[in-house]
């Protein structure tokens, strides 16, 4: 890119400015910054949110030439992205597939909370995606001088919020203004001592991922079980980002997603509920939608292969060599696959790590879940039963009998008995003078409409639901007994019989409470307060006579 003269002005002051700073960071007045080898540079305006939406920024290390992999998902325009480069390394454009296989295999899956479903599925999950696109491809300037990258920023009208490192070359890739949405081609930097550091910029979610030789730390990582996150069924998805993003704002420490060797060789299963392919598949796929050419599974054999350390080169990937370069970057001994969570406001320092980690599955059990998506299930309406028909004769036209539950003390002469054994006592309706006969009349029969029984002299105990006897006869198993004249359409007693004790040989009087149901109406109602009377006056004179 050529530099037009300019015109002496504001912004010429400006460009002075920066040139001088950049010719003393050159000469040797390098700061803390020098250590910063990628810088990020967008608008600067507090008035619109951070032009960046994320970044995804990737690395390899052990025993080969480590490798940087960085990518940028970007609200609008412009933006450019400079690389202060070693000696000794390469830099070219990688694909999106690997960026892409990355984030499928070692981003976060959302589980229901215990004890919940997915609207009735038992096993579900939501994956935790980053938005992305086909990738932009950038203007690409490589430049020796800082004051060239100065001159190429300010074309773009775009500043440096900090000095460049002192570097042999410099790579620019730049975006131009837009207000769509978009995501950066994945730039790949191959060799120098360690893997590429970024500058702190402005605040946005920095993913980070890592393939090493064993697990690594991130000094004061903390695990992402931190976030309350809630699950969202039926869709399903979570709140995992806005979680995190609050996360971020408030918080310096670095959350840990992923820390594993399986998923890089090996299907997982992960909680019974995700089932995961390896990596070395998920890139090949990956890169054979990408890049047509690419037979996806003989690609993927091949990368699977290179768990062995004399397996061939992958030849059937083609342009797909990030799988392959990572391996040879972290070495066979134990590759381990990583993912945090920086805020880029921080920046990374990829040496600034420890040895060891708590391994760290790539699924998160959710603690609240949202059901509002979930359809409606209709409760079925209760079952209704009509009453029965009324009886015939009840005189009933309406609704159903009623049952009434009538309440009826007597005095027991003798100790409880559960069953009815046809004891005498005082009926509460009658004075103390007032004895009950067990006895009926001869001619009194078993009314089956009835709760009561009578018997005559002939007749004997049965199963009945009540019980009457004189001398002759024997005890049943009788819950209740009464008895009257055959005129008496109601009995007010509990209990009659024949073998009432004498008033001197009872022990004790007790008050015992039976209950006795009948299905009562207008009718009989009337019917009861015409036969009580009739029945206490009969009762008198047998009591007299």
């Amino acid at each position: 890119m050529s530099v037009a003269p300019r015109l002496p002005g504001m912004r010429g002051l400006r460009r002075s400015f920066w040139l001088a700073g950049l010719a003393a960071l050159a000469s040797g007045g390098a700061t803390r910054s020098s250590s910063a080898q990628l810088v990020l540079v967008t608008p600067d305006d507090a008035r619109e949110p951070p032009a960046v939406v994320h970044g995804e920024l990737a690395y390899a290390r052990g025993t080969g030439a480590p490798v940087t992999w960085l990518s940028l998902r970007l609200r609008r325009g412009p933006a450019a992205l400079i690389a202060a480069l070693p000696a000794d390394a390469t830099v070219e454009a990688g694909i999106d597939a690997w960026l892409a296989s990355l984030e499928a295999v070692a981003s976060p899956n959302i589980l229901p909370p215990r004890s919940a479903t997915d609207c009735g599925k038992a096993v579900s999950y939501a994956h935790v995606s980053w938005p992305r696109d086909a990738s932009t491809p950038p203007s690409e300037l490589l430049l020796r001088a800082p004051e060239d990258v100065t001159a190429a920023l300010d074309e773009q009208g775009l500043v440096a919020r900090s000095p460049l490192p002192a570097a042999e070359r410099y790579l620019v890739w730049s975006w131009p203004a837009s207000e769509l949405p978009l995501t950066t081609r994945t730039l790949r930097i191959v060799g120098g001592a360690t893997p590429l550091t970024l500058a702190p910029g402005a605040p946005f979610p920095l993913l980070i991922s890592s393939i090493t030789r064993g697990p690594e730390a991130l000094r004061g990582e903390l695990a992402n079980q931190q976030l309350r996150v809630t699950f969202v069924a039926g869709e399903p998805s979570s709140d995992y980002q806005l979680r995190l993003q609050d996360w971020l704002g408030t918080r310096d420490e670095p959350l840990l997603e992923t820390r594993a060797t399986a998923p890089l060789f090996d299907w997982s299963i992960f909680a019974d509920a995700v089932s995961m392919r390896p990596l070395s598949d998920t890139y090949a796929l990956s890169a054979g939608r990408e890049l047509p050419e690419i037979e996806a599974d003989e690609c993927a054999k091949q990368l699977h292969a290179l768990r062995d350390v004399d397996a061939p080169g992958p030849t059937a990937c083609g342009a797909a060599v990030d799988f392959e370069r990572a391996l040879a970057a972290a070495g066979l001994e134990q590759p381990t696959l990583q993912r945090f969570v920086v805020s880029g406001a921080q920046g990374t320092v990829p040496n600034d790590v420890g040895s060891g980690g708590e391994p760290s599955n790539p699924v998160l059990r959710a603690s609240l879940l949202d059901d509002a998506a979930c359809p409606n299930v209709d409760v079925a309406p209760p079952i209704v039963l009509d009453p029965p028909p009324p009886e015939r004769g009840s005189g009933q036209t309406g609704n159903a009998a009623t049952t009434v539950v009538v309440e009826e003390t007597v005095v027991s002469d003798e100790p409880a008995d559960p069953g009815c054994s046809c004891d005498a006592g005082r009926d509460p309706y009658y004075d103390d003078r007032t004895r009950i006969d067990c006895s009926s009349d001869t001619s009194s029969e078993y009314d089956s409409s009835d709760g009561s029984c009578s018997a005559d002299t002939s007749s004997s105990s049965s199963d009945d639901s009540g019980c009457g006897s004189d001398t002759s006869s024997s005890s049943g198993d009788d819950t209740s007994c009464d008895g009257g004249s055959e005129d008496s359409g109601y009995d007010g007693d509990t209990c009659t019989g024949s073998a009432a004790p004498d008033r001197s040989q009872k022990a004790q009087a007790r008050l015992t409470a039976r209950r006795r149901r009948m299905k009562t109406s207008l009718w009989s109602l009337a019917l009861a307060a015409v036969a009580l009377p009739i029945r206490r006056r009969k009762r008198r004179q047998i009591g007299g006579g």
